[in-house]
């Protein structure tokens, strides 16, 4: 009797036991998610004052908060420096063309762009050697084009990115130096 007696109180016990303890882990979860909202509610409120804080005195990011004002500032003058295409085997365009608006002609994408760039720049610093070695790279697009002759122009073109952006206007374009490429017949295509 005392066999039977003991198994129904461990069967009374055992559901109460789990149950407390279901209770215990419920508790420690509730506590566990209010600290979890109340951490997170300080983190954006000091994330909210310092971003705003550093908006109102323009003072520059502060690592990792940043300061509302991102992409709002433009430069106000963007340089870009073009070759214009002014004739292609003597036969004159209308009006000078962007070189990567001629279908006629290779694109290296990115590679050119950076070329365009260190060209530019060796050409404002007045490196001779530099701006020939540039000016040999760029015009590689040629080579394969079927060109005999290309008549260009390195130009920089100053804008500001919101009004070109919004209306296509330009500042100025400088040309800073007029050439051109003939092709050799020792030249692989």
């Amino acid at each position: 009797m005392n066999a039977s007696h003991s198994r129904k109180n461990r069967g009374a016990i055992l559901p109460l036991i789990r149950a407390t303890t279901r209770e215990k882990e419920l508790d420690m979860g509730r506590k566990n998610n209010r600290f979890k909202a109340g951490f997170a509610a300080i983190l954006v409120s000091a994330y909210t004052l310092v971003g705003g804080y550093g908006a109102s005195f323009n003072f520059p990011e502060i690592f990792p908060f940043f300061n509302w004002a991102l992409f709002s500032f433009p430069a106000k003058i963007y340089n870009e420096w073009v070759v214009q295409v002014i004739a292609i085997d003597g036969d004159r365009l209308s009006e000078p063309a962007d070189v990567h608006l001629i279908d006629r002609f290779d694109h290296f994408g990115a590679g050119e762009g950076k070329v365009l760039r260190e060209w530019g720049k060796s050409v404002e610093q007045g490196d001779l050697e530099a701006a020939q070695a540039h000016r040999s790279l760029f015009e590689n697009l040629y080579r394969r084009s079927g060109a005999e002759q290309v008549r260009y122009r390195l130009v920089l073109r100053r804008s500001n990115p919101v009004q070109r952006w919004e209306h296509g206007t330009v500042l100025s374009e400088t040309v800073e130096g007029e050439f051109t490429w003939v092709k050799d017949s020792g030249e692989q295509p």
